[in-house]
């Protein structure tokens, strides 16, 4: 592998454990002309305190971390002995679309080829069942034929459906992973992951080679796979749902954001009707899309169009928690109090992770959150994510967390 000493430091400060974008962002946004990268590793804590404004207890993590050569070392040798390409927000061929969001990972690996000029991200439920498989048939094929990149994320379900619909099209796709490229998950996908490579798309992750699948994980798995793209499409949706999360991202991005229309009865179309009435396009056939980006309406396209079906069964009705924020800036109240919410959750962590906001009035990054809480950065990921899907806290475009109630 061949990394610049920048670079290199980048990659070295990102394995250091409650260290983030944010903090390597500000180092390489502060850094004078006058310090070399390779002086950074003999900078003192009041040297990072001083130089980039970090504060103290960032500072000697990132003294400490950057004193431990063996776990660059380790994960350089990973690295080669997979063959797997690095890229760092210093390099000149990260992807444009994902440079442009507030916060950008300081770090991608992947697998394959990376092609990000022309991306839609296609996400829906695990639970995605034949009605999700008839509108995607009728969609993804024609994405492709006008050279679409599908990214999603590599999960069960509708995640499936695309990237595998994008390879019988011949199409290219990408699959953005919520663990390590060395811990894919899910386990069963990875001969689709595979596939993708061989076809050449592409296998990204985030995180380092060896993480874990761990839930915290996923919000910003979502936040990547809506950033790669120019346009977000969502089929079979819950209200509560990690592609009603990437919606979300998707929307605070400036991407554009399409919806498919299911049955006023099933539960896995909640996500997608209310997008609809917060300004999503509804989606019911390829050139709903393609118009939305330029392309004139295709006349050898299908003229069947896709249409809600009725035969799901109907869910049982929702009880709205926490307040949502659409793109719009209307905030729905939540109907419980938060203390009755923490009752019938009854997550003790999420009494705890609430008091990691409770203590914090505005938005706030994770580092900033672990600066006043007394908690590993791993298990703050997986409280935070667990707060986010009770619909009690949100995160905005920056990757900053905020109160919702």
């Amino acid at each position: 592998m061949s990394l610049s000493a920048s670079e290199r430091l980048i990659l070295h400060a990102s394995l250091i454990d409650g260290v983030g974008a944010l903090t390597l962002r500000t180092i390489f946004e502060r850094k004078s002309s006058s310090i070399e990268w390779t002086d950074l590793y003999r900078f003192s804590v009041n040297d990072f305190c001083e130089q980039f404004s970090v504060s103290p207890r960032i500072s000697r993590l990132l003294v400490d971390g950057l004193a431990d050569a063996k776990c660059l070392d380790e994960e350089t040798e990973l690295i080669d002995r997979h063959h797997v390409k690095v890229l760092t927000c210093l390099s000149e061929f990260y992807p444009s679309s994902l440079s442009t969001i507030v916060g950008p990972p300081a770090v991608l690996y992947y697998h394959g080829l990376l092609h990000c000029d022309q991306a839609l991200a296609i996400v829906g439920s695990r639970k995605a069942g034949s009605y999700a498989q008839q509108v995607l048939v009728s969609i993804i094929p024609q994405l492709v034929l006008n050279n679409f990149t599908i990214v999603s994320g590599g999960a069960r379900g509708a995640d499936t459906m695309a990237h595998e619909l994008a390879l019988k099209a011949r199409g290219s796709t990408i699959a953005v992973l919520g663990s390590g490229l060395l811990e894919p998950y899910p386990w069963e996908n990875k001969k689709l992951f595979e596939s993708i490579v061989a076809a050449g798309g592409a296998v990204l992750s985030i995180f380092s080679l060896r993480t874990k699948a761990l839930a915290g994980n996923f919000p910003a798995r979502n936040r990547i796979i809506s950033g790669l793209s120019h346009g977000c499409l969502v089929v079979q949706a819950a209200q509560k749902s990690g592609a009603r999360i990437t919606a979300q991202y998707a929307l605070d991005q400036g991407r554009e954001v399409f919806a498919i229309p299911g049955s006023i009865g099933d539960e896995l179309s909640v996500g997608c009707h209310e997008l609809i009435q917060q300004g999503a396009k509804l989606v019911t056939n390829a050139n709903d899309i393609l118009i939305e980006f330029g392309f004139q309406r295709s006349t050898e396209m299908s003229p069947e169009r896709v249409t809600p079906i009725d035969n799901v069964p109907a869910s049982q009705p929702h009880l709205e928690v926490g307040k949502k924020i659409n793109h719009s800036g209307q905030v729905r109240e939540a109907t419980q109090s938060l203390e009755k919410l923490l009752e019938d959750y009854a997550i003790s962590d999420v009494v705890v992770g609430m008091k990691m906001l409770l203590q914090c009035q505005s938005a706030q990054y994770v580092d900033s959150l672990l600066e006043v809480n007394n908690i590993e950065l791993v298990r703050a990921q997986q409280i935070l994510f667990e707060l986010m899907v009770a619909g009690l806290i949100d995160q905005d475009s920056a990757g900053r967390w905020v109160r919702l109630v």
